[in-house]
């Protein structure tokens, strides 16, 4: 016949779990549950990576450092002045027409991206009137094959604010028309988003042109990407038109960033969208915080 001790040792590893563990267990599901709603509901990125960060802030030399997951350092080139940013430095390049335009050239970070969604963010401002700013090159979108462009014409027949993708002959163009930079910070960002099945142009946190996306199978591996100018692989003649602007906060993205994207990163220049993941843990940590705080209080 059992003693009491060992009915009550019985009750004691049956009954392991005392109502203020179960308590603090449902608090803690609680948490994540959360965590992962709001995650769901207040993520400013519907997935986007980084893949290609020049946040030029060396302020001097003629190297720019590629803070994403490829490490794609920009090499400058021709006439270019470190200046004043809209975060920290940022790099003033001078069109002039006569092959000594200024520019910065790296490596390639999208590669084989066939039909897959991306996001281009600049910040620019005008330093002088200019025919034409070419702001982002990517591929040689004056030659056959894939390239991305973004430029803007002050010509009155031309007057615009344009982004461009391709592939071949096939391009789908986003344009402002009408509209030209002057000498204040303007932030820009061009996007393919395969949900809406659009390509977006966006200026100062407000859509501004969109047109619907071609399918195309874009491979950009081995192209090179040049901010502030152009190469014309045709003619061999490369670095001869580029933009009399500033140019800093340099972002490259596989994936759209979505509205709440562009969101950050106009009212935050300097800084990338956190990814889904990241908030995730911010929230939950934040949380989880709370309640423990709480619960040693009483």
């Amino acid at each position: 016949m059992a003693n009491l001790s060992d009915v009550m040792s019985q009750r004691s590893s049956i009954h392991y779990f005392s109502p203020m563990r179960y308590t603090t267990m449902k608090c803690l599901i609680m948490v994540f549950m959360a965590g992962a709603v709001l995650t769901f509901l207040t993520a400013p990125t519907q997935g986007a990576s980084i893949a290609g960060y020049w946040n030029l802030d060396e302020n001097g030399g003629s190297t720019a450092a590629d803070s994403g997951p490829l490490g794609k350092d920009g090499t400058l080139g021709g006439t270019y002045a470190w200046v004043p940013g809209i975060s920290g430095s940022g790099v003033e390049f001078t069109g002039l027409m006569t092959g000594t335009d200024g520019w910065m050239d790296c490596e390639d970070v999208l590669g084989n991206i066939g039909m897959g969604d991306l996001t281009i963010s600049l910040w620019v401002k005008s330093v002088k009137a200019q025919n034409f700013h070419i702001l982002y090159e990517h591929g040689h979108t004056n030659s056959p094959g894939p390239g991305i462009n973004i430029s803007n014409d002050e010509r009155a027949a031309y007057a615009g604010l344009r982004g461009q993708v391709r592939e071949d002959a096939t391009w789908d163009q986003a344009e402002e028309d009408g509209y030209v930079l002057d000498t204040e910070w303007h932030h820009i960002v061009l996007g393919r988003d395969g949900a809406s099945g659009k390509v977006l142009l966006y200026r100062d946190n407000a859509k501004v042109a969109e047109v619907d996306s071609t399918p195309m199978d874009m491979d950009l591996t081995g192209t090179t990407i040049t901010w502030g100018n152009v190469g014309d692989v045709t003619s061999g003649v490369y670095h001869n038109f580029g933009a009399s602007a500033v140019l800093d906060d340099l972002q490259i993205y596989t994936g759209w960033v979505g509205e709440g994207g562009i969101d950050f990163l106009y009212n935050n220049p300097g800084s990338v969208v956190p990814e889904p993941a990241t908030v995730a843990l911010l929230v939950t940590g934040l949380l989880g915080f709370i309640i423990v705080v709480r619960r040693k209080r009483k």
